[in-house]
C-alpha cells in the first residue's frame, strides 16, 4: 500500500494515548466535540495524523555496526 496519510484518534482524556501518537510523531490537529456516542454519552475526540514526508524523516533507518569481527 502506497499511504499518504495515517490518522488515528482518541477521547479527550485518555492522555496515555494521546501521548504514544505523539511519540510516533503524529501531529495533534483538532478535537471534535461531540465526536463520538459511546455508552449513552456523547464524547469528544482528538484526532492525530502523520503524512508519508513526515513518517519517513521522522523514523529515519538505524545504522547497524557492519564491521564485525
Amino acid at each position: 500500500m502506497d499511504l499518504v496519510r495515517i490518522q488515528a484518534r482518541c477521547f479527550v482524556e485518555n492522555n496515555g494515548s494521546a501521548r504514544v501518537m505523539e511519540k510516533t510523531g503524529m501531529s495533534f490537529e483538532v478535537i471534535i466535540r461531540k465526536g463520538m456516542f459511546v455508552k449513552g454519552k456523547h464524547q469528544d475526540i482528538k484526532i492525530f495524523s502523520i503524512l508519508k514526508e513526515e513518517f519517513t524523516s521522522f523514523h529515519k533507518p538505524k545504522i547497524e555496526n557492519v564491521n564485525k569481527y
